[in-house]
């Protein structure tokens, strides 16, 4: 057998061990690189007629702390007012990204990075979509959402720059 011949049946056994994806998730933060990872997230889901979930994951912020307690009512009420906005969020793009099901789309509270992974995990994801922002030197270093998901996701992860 040639080396030609080896080769390709090595990349054709290779591929038969690749399953199709069924569960995709687009965690977005409703950026300008988010709605790239969007519209990549859908032709993904189109290709392989997978399902496409959508979350957005907000950050709880407020403290319950004595010292704070003068304060906690108006954080309270920010916050409030933000996760109202991120649901409105929310719903425009899984309007625009055609997720009918309302159950495939959810506000989610936490680190976004260990939400993401966790709902990953429950929800059986195969591919997680994100933006990247492409970031460097001392962001870099640093950290940032998508790495520490590319790092440590269950699944495959599709990072989408601009």
């Amino acid at each position: 057998m040639s080396e030609e011949t080896r080769a390709t049946k090595r990349n054709q056994d290779s591929e038969e061990h690749l399953l199709p994806y069924k569960q995709i998730l687009l965690a977005t933060d409703f950026s300008a690189h988010a709605r790239r990872a969007g519209q990549r997230a859908r032709e993904m889901a189109d290709k392989y007629q997978a399902r496409l979930s959508l979350v957005h994951v907000f950050d709880d912020f407020i403290l319950y702390d004595d010292f704070y307690e003068p304060v906690v009512e108006e954080r309270f009420a920010l916050q409030q007012s933000l996760q109202d906005a991120a649901e409105q969020q929310l719903a425009t793009l899984a309007d625009e990204l055609g997720i009918e099901n309302t159950a495939d789309v959810r506000l989610l509270v936490g680190s976004p990075k260990a939400t993401i992974i966790s709902h990953a995990k429950e929800h059986d994801i195969d591919l997680i979509v994100v933006g990247s922002h492409g970031r460097h030197g001392l962001e870099r270093l640093l950290g940032s959402v998508a790495s520490g998901i590319v790092n440590s996701a269950p699944c495959d992860v599709l990072t989408v720059r601009l």
